[in-house]
């Protein structure tokens, strides 16, 4: 009796006896499992239950033409530094010999899959965003960018190695998260 007390509470008296069972059967499911009950939705994430507003995540943008600002990523042409900042994940330098466009920018999907810097492999975005502790119901508001239809940067996490200026003073493309609250 407890639990429904609670969801009655945190959903109203819009749900039905069917739909509290399938919130028990949530709880016991693996992480990122959800469902929607009209405008709110529900993710099991981590041993925990999130209710939020149930909002559309999905984005695709094209880029054309640089200066652009879409999706919390500002891009402009610049130069290279004479020494990156150690660290850095908000901000990347891309030599502009393989810049390619359109540049896409958008969320991420079941598969996908980019080679960071440093690694000799692949490595699936679902882990990458895993293992920076995204909440689940976060995760598809991580911005991807590609290029030539591989993913160069998921942004704030991990960056390619294979689009990295690396000139001092060499003319290149700067994207930059901005506003972000990824750690």
């Amino acid at each position: 009796a407890a639990p429904d007390v609670i969801l009655h509470h945190l959903l109203g008296s819009e749900y039905t006896h069917s739909q509290a069972n399938e919130i028990r059967k949530l709880l016991h499911s693996t992480t990122g499992k959800h469902l929607v009950l009209g405008n709110r939705e529900i993710v099991h994430d981590r041993g925990f239950l999130r209710i939020a507003p149930a909002i559309s995540s999905a984005f695709r943008f094209e880029i054309f033409e640089i200066p652009a600002t879409v999706q919390g990523i500002q891009m402009e042409y610049d130069h290279v530094p004479d020494v990156f900042p150690r660290g850095e994940k908000e901000k990347i330098w891309i030599d502009l010999s393989k810049v390619s466009f359109p540049i896409v920018v958008r969320n991420w999907s079941d598969g996908d899959r980019m080679q960071p810097m440093g690694m000799s492999g692949h490595q699936k975005v679902s882990d990458i965003l895993t293992h920076a502790r995204i909440p689940a119901d976060q995760k598809a508001l991580v911005p991807i960018v590609e290029m030539n239809g591989e993913i160069i940067w998921v942004a704030g996490l991990k960056v390619s190695g294979s689009i990295k200026a690396e000139e001092t003073g060499a003319p290149c493309l700067v994207m930059e998260l901005i506003n972000s609250s990824l750690g």
